[in-house]
This record gives C-alpha cells, sequence and structure tokens, in this order.
C-alpha cells in the first residue's frame, strides 16, 4: 500500500458488499469514498464482503488505504468480519463507519451497532425493498439503530420513508472519478445518418438493455444504420440473444463484454447517444442512481433514462438528457429525435451537468457529515 504523508483524521472502517475490480456501482461509489477520504487526510480501511473478490495485488498496491478481503459464500464471513471489526476497536479505540451494500447493512445494525455510535449508512435505493418480510424487518431494524443514513438519491430517499421515518436521513449524490478518464476524451463530430446508442452496466433485467432493444424495429424505419452496443457482462444471455433473433435485429446490435477504460472511451467517443432504461424489479432490484450516465456526459453524450427510478437525479431533464417511460417505444423514438435535431446543444449542456457530479467536491459533503458525528 502507497504511504501518506498527510496528517490522519479520523480512522474511518468502510463496510461494503462490492469493491472494484469487481463490478458494480456500490463497489464504484466505495472505491472513490475510500480513496477521497484518503486524500483528505483520514486513515482508512475497507472491509469488503463479496462473493466477486479478484486476486488483482496490481490494483490494491496503487490503493493508499487497506483493503481486507472477506469471500461471501459461507457462515465463516460472520467471524471474520466479527474478528477484523473488533481489530479495528481495540487498536484505535475509536473508530467512524460507514456501511454499504445490503448485507452489511443488515448485519452490522443487528450485531455490532455496539461497537460505535458513529455509523453512517449508504442507502443506494434496493436495501429496504429486497427480501421476505423477515429480511425486511432485520433491514429497517438496521437501519434505525445506524446515526444517520445517507441516501445517493431523492429515489433511494423516498423509498426509506415510504418503509419508515428515520431521525436524520440526507441526500448525498453519487460522483465520478474524471481522472479515470484522463487523456481519453476525445469526441468528434460525428454523422448523424449513423446513429449509435450505448449502454455501459451488466447486461441484466434491471438494467433495460432488452426495453432498447424491443424499440430496435421501429426504430430501424427512421434510421436503419442504427447500431445498439451494450458493454457488461451478459446476465441474461439465453435470454436477451432469443429477443434478438425474435425481432430480426441481429445487425443492429453489438454484444461487447466488459471492457477496459481505453476501449470503452474509443466506444463512447464514437458513440451518438447513451441509453439507460432501466426497470423497477419486483425482487426489489433499483436503480438507486446510475454513475455510468454521468461518465457519459462527460464525454459529451446526452443521455435518455427512465423516470420513476435513480437516474431522475443523474439527469437534467431537457438539458443533459430526456427522461422517457422506460416502455413506451414512441416516447423513445421522440426523445432521440429532440436530441437529434439539437445534438450541439445537448453535448454541450451534458458536459456542462457532469461538472457538478466530480468525487473531489462530493467528497466534501461527507467530510462535512462525518465531522458532525
Amino acid at each position: 500500500m502507497k504511504e501518506t504523508l498527510l496528517k490522519f483524521l479520523d480512522k474511518i472502517l468502510i463496510v461494503t458488499s462490492e469493491f472494484p475490480p469487481g463490478p458494480g456501482g456500490i463497489g464504484n461509489h466505495s472505491y472513490n469514498l475510500a480513496k477521497n477520504l484518503s486524500e483528505k487526510g483520514h486513515d482508512i480501511s475497507v472491509l469488503v464482503i463479496s462473493k466477486y473478490l479478484f486476486p488483482d495485488d496490481k490494483f490494491y498496491e496503487n490503493c493508499s488505504f487497506q483493503v481486507i478481503k472477506i469471500q461471501n459464500n459461507n457462515l465463516i464471513r460472520y467471524f471474520k468480519l466479527l474478528f477484523h471489526t473488533t481489530k479495528h476497536i481495540l487498536i484505535n479505540r475509536k473508530v467512524k463507519f460507514i456501511i454499504s451494500g445490503h448485507l452489511p447493512v443488515i448485519l452490522f445494525g443487528n450485531i455490532f451497532r455496539f461497537y460505535s455510535k458513529d455509523i453512517i449508512g449508504i442507502i443506494h435505493g434496493h436495501e429496504i425493498l429486497m427480501g421476505g418480510k423477515i429480511i425486511k424487518f432485520f433491514t429497517k431494524k438496521s437501519l434505525l439503530k445506524m446515526d444517520t443514513l445517507v441516501a445517493v438519491s431523492k429515489f433511494s430517499k423516498d423509498k426509506v420513508l415510504e418503509a419508515f421515518n428515520h431521525p436524520k436521513i440526507e441526500i448525498i449524490r453519487n460522483g465520478f472519478d474524471k481522472t479515470r478518464f484522463e487523456g481519453l476524451v476525445s469526441k468528434e463530430n460525428l454523422n448523424m445518418k449513423n446513429i449509435n446508442l450505448i449502454t455501459v452496466g451488466s447486461v441484466s433485467k434491471r438494467k433495460g438493455q432488452r426495453n432498447v432493444i424491443k424499440a430496435l424495429p421501429t426504430l430501424k424505419l427512421k434510421y436503419p444504420s442504427i447500431k445498439y452496443h451494450m458493454i457488461g457482462n451478459i446476465n441474461i444471455k439465453n435470454e436477451i440473444k432469443t429477443l434478438v433473433a425474435e425481432l430480426k435485429v441481429e445487425e443492429n446490435v453489438k454484444f461487447h463484454g466488459y471492457l477496459n477504460d481505453e476501449k470503452l472511451s474509443y466506444l463512447m467517443n464514437h458513440a451518438t447517444i447513451f441509453v439507460m432504461l432501466s426497470e423497477n424489479l419486483l425482487n426489489g432490484e433499483v436503480e438507486g442512481f446510475g454513475i455510468a450516465i454521468l461518465e457519459a456526459n462527460h464525454f459529451g453524450l446526452p443521455v435518455i433514462g427512465s423516470q420513476k427510478c435513480g437516474i431522475e437525479d443523474a439527469v437534467k431533464d431537457r438539458y443533459s438528457g430526456i427522461l422517457i417511460d422506460n416502455k413506451d417505444i414512441n416516447h423513445f423514438v421522440n426523445a432521440i429525435d429532440d436530441i437529434i435535431n439539437n445534438y450541439e446543444k445537448y453535448v454541450r449542456r451534458a458536459k456542462h451537468w457532469s461538472k457538478k457530479f466530480h468525487w473531489e467536491d462530493v467528497i466534501d459533503n461527507y467530510i462535512n457529515l462525518i465531522d458532525k458525528q
């Protein structure tokens, strides 16, 4: 781990269910939270309880903070969590906690609350919605024991308040790391006859790639050469490929799988519109925000996103993009037409909008909150 010459402030343990190089917005958030707090002088450790743990030593060597990994696959995880949490308390006497992800939220509030009064729970939107009655009961009980809740969007906060009142819940919207794409943004003048739609995220029911594919037969009537690029691991491979075949849009879709930042940036620079028509699923999976949307805006890509989910906080409607009913194909077609007809304006506004969400600014909100604890 890199040593820092900064004077350490609070000792903070971040407990999370996701962390890079594994996939997921929760991991993206946890990493940037740890990185930016560390750079501001806080002594940070990250405890990851996840089924996605990659032995990428080079990645962890570049971290300016400690990362402890616990495989989420058996009962031993609970003992490891107890051991590492107790160790931090005994060594540091006073430590503040930031808890992110469904399993850590349930465990920490209900089992480890006695360790500290300084607990901040991160709400991404799904926590209070997922699981049966028993899981929801313990989730609610745990969240009520946390001193402060931070919702990453108004949508996420509203979902908590629909279930129960919490004495202290604040909204701190997600950010993105602009340095990640430094030197890789070089959007050229695009040929509006060749429309390239793009979605970044696991190909899944929640991310809504199916909704885009279902609209392609209609979109082809107006934009015959339209292409839809999907970047991310395919979680519903058979279902999505069957749908593509049934609609006869094989020539209009491209699956890229997981890409490194250089290859991702190439596609972003040659895309026309970023699309995320996410769905709120019955099992509680929802889109709590949409970090990839802001990254797309950073590249000058206007966005078409779903209404009635956390994407509403990531898209400024009719400014950085357009919010639509994810099932309304005509609404989708009209949104594309509006963006194409006013493309330079949307590009300029998308870039401007993204500047409001740089982590270097977002982190100040967390520091102010931590200082009040």
